[in-house]
């Protein structure tokens, strides 16, 4: 492994860090691909000159050309060796510039180049669609740097999963931070996993073959294998020697060997396609906990991961370094030559299956651990990352009261801060509902979106954007994005109402939840509306559940006078300024004064 370590200093911003880093690989880069390219002239130059001189010396005598052969041969293995080498350091050095370059565009605003997670994308999920968990330009998008499909499974389960737990929560704020402090350590792990790629499949493979039986469950058929080996070479040997007649030999070779691998063929084919063919996915594994094992961790979560996963003194490395190596050997049966005379003369498939059997024995519930692992290092350095290059963002404070959000100059964090308006809320203690009313455009639904997703990242133990961060952790339910179904036959009004009952029958089952909703009854009449809102503003009171609710219908506010102990109106203000639009986008108390609905569809000429 390469290890391009740096030195840093937190005073430096993670953008000058970023810049520095990706100037410095771009440099190493143009040398390196310089020497990559002298390295390919020498070695076409040499060859040629080798060959000239061979076909000279093969007119002094043979052992001069032996000798020369000879000698051609370690200068050219050499030359080839390096040049791979070259080779290896120029593909981590583009690595590490990518790495950087990705970054800083990332710190500018631009993330689109990161994986979308629209493999996570479900319908049953309401508030990862709503707050735009997964997909274009989503949380997921902006967060995820793993490089494992282990790492990219687990971050998207923290996302999808709200962690409840304050110990777990205030553990996972420990590494993150910790990790945070490793810029240079998680770029490391980055290069390591992309010099591999990796499917699902890869891993699906491994995965299933720990949990089959065995192919060979008689531990003594091994002693067979070296004894029909042993008559091979000895009838071989007394063939040479014209002991015996060679045909004797021959036969053995065409018959015995087929007879014995025949009939276990099939399953051997098997193990092959779903191990065989992993050698390097398997060997970025091992690289991968040999960088976990070489790095002093002192927070609990990363210690105790290391600690009870047994990853120590280079021993998990070394073990899925040999499951590698295995792997490696089995591929030889590809080569199509090298194939048949190993299984001719070594029954060579069996002996590696029993090689891989004999390593599953031993470490097959190891494997397992280490795989989740690598999955929850990998997650975690994505939100180190997000920590890392948001140092003005805040890690949440956990409340001991009930039910407490309180948060101070909050903003999105997928918005430029060049662009982003902050707002500030706090809400206290059960039965509590805000009631934000507001023109169209003028900011409710993206507020609201900024409250829940600031609320995952406060689960999963990341920073959140914002100056101050305070909440008890508690379950979200959303309803921002209401869809209809042509497919299941239920119009836009019934796919809400049957949002709506899941979230009564949760606080009916006594879950504690904080919900969002975003223009209650969308699809009825505003009369209808109007008075079905209400009720159900009630009935969530009733159940001691609180929310923050987003409407353009002013009479809502009007429940304050009903229940002053529980409801608090805010708005978003849209001003009228020489036939303009001004947003600022600002939470203000109060119920909102002015709507724009009519006002635009004049402007566009959509009426006069």
């Amino acid at each position: 492994m390469f290890n391009f370590d740096f030195k840093y200093s937190f005073m430096i911003p993670p953008l000058p860090f970023y810049q520095k880093r990706f100037d410095r690989f771009s440099e190493e880069l143009k040398k390196t691909s310089q020497l990559v390219e002298r390295y390919s002239v020498i070695r076409i130059l040499v060859f040629i000159a080798g060959l000239i001189l061979l076909y000279f010396s093969t007119t002094f005598s043979l052992n001069i050309a032996l000798a020369y052969s000879a000698c051609f041969a370690i200068v050219f293995g050499f030359i080839v060796y390096h040049h791979g080498i070259l080779h290896k350091l120029k593909k981590n050095l583009t690595i590490l510039k990518d790495i950087n370059k990705n970054e800083i565009a990332a710190i500018n605003g631009e993330f689109g180049h990161f994986n979308k997670g629209e493999e996570f994308i479900s319908n049953e999920n309401h508030y990862a669609d709503d707050l735009d968990i997964f997909g274009t330009g989503s949380l997921f998008q902006y967060l995820d740097r793993s490089t494992t499909f282990s790492g990219k499974e687990k971050l998207a389960h923290w996302l999808a999963n709200q962690e409840l737990n304050t110990e777990q929560i205030l553990l996972k704020q420990e590494a993150v931070k910790e990790l945070a402090d490793k810029p240079e350590w998680r770029q490391n792990l980055q290069l390591i996993g992309k010099n591999t790629d990796e499917k699902k499949q890869d891993v699906l493979d491994i995965l299933k073959w720990l949990e089959e039986e065995p192919l060979i469950k008689n531990k003594k058929f091994i002693y067979f294998i070296i004894l029909v080996n042993l008559i091979t070479f000895t009838l071989l040997t007394l063939s040479i020697l014209a002991i015996i007649p060679s045909v004797i030999f021959i036969l053995h070779i065409m018959i015995i060997p087929f007879l014995i691998i025949g009939p276990f063929v099939k399953r051997i084919n098997l193990i092959h396609a779903q191990l065989g063919k992993k050698t390097d996915l398997l060997l970025k594994y091992s690289t991968i906990i040999k960088l976990i094992e070489g790095e002093k961790f002192t927070s609990n979560y990363l210690f105790n991961l290391k600690k009870n996963s047994a990853i120590i003194d280079n021993n998990a490395s070394r073990i899925i370094k040999n499951l590698s190596k295995i792997s490696s050997a089995f591929n030889q049966r590809l080569n199509m030559i090298a194939g048949v005379l190993l299984n001719i003369f070594l029954l060579w498939d069996l002996i590696q299956t029993i090689r891989l059997e004999n390593w599953k024995k031993r470490h097959k519930e190891q494997l397992v651990k280490w795989f989740d692992v690598i999955g929850e290092f990998d997650a975690l350095s994505s939100l180190a990352c997000f920590a890392f290059n948001n140092p003005g963002y805040q890690i949440p404070k956990i409340s001991e009261k009930k039910f407490l959000i309180q948060a101070e100059e909050m903003g999105h964090p997928l918005i430029h801060h060049k662009n982003r308006i902050n707002n500030s809320i706090a809400i206290s203690g059960q039965q509590q509902f805000v009631i934000i009313t507001g023109a169209n455009m003028a900011g409710k639904s993206t507020f609201l979106r900024t409250l829940g997703v600031n609320m995952i990242l406060a689960s999963v133990g990341a920073p959140v954007c914002a100056q101050a961060f305070e909440w008890s952790p508690i379950q979200i339910f959303t309803s921002i994005r209401t869809k209809d179904s042509l497919y299941k036959n239920e119009s836009y009004f019934f796919a809400e109402l049957k949002q709506l009952k899941v979230l009564i029958d949760q606080l009916q089952s006594g879950k504690r939840l904080f919900i969002i909703l975003d223009e209650i009854l969308k699809g009825t009449n505003s009369k209808d509306k109007q008075t079905g809102s209400m009720h159900l503003i009630e009935q969530l009171i009733r159940l001691n559940s609180s929310g923050i609710i987003a409407t353009h219908d002013l009479a809502l506010g009007d429940l304050v006078k009903t229940y002053p102990n529980n409801i608090s109106n805010m708005r978003f203000e849209v001003e009228f300024n020489n036939d303009e639009l001004v947003f600022d986008y600002k939470l203000k108390s109060g119920i909102s004064q002015n709507m724009n609905a009519t006002f635009l569809m004049k402007k566009m000429g959509i009426t006069v």
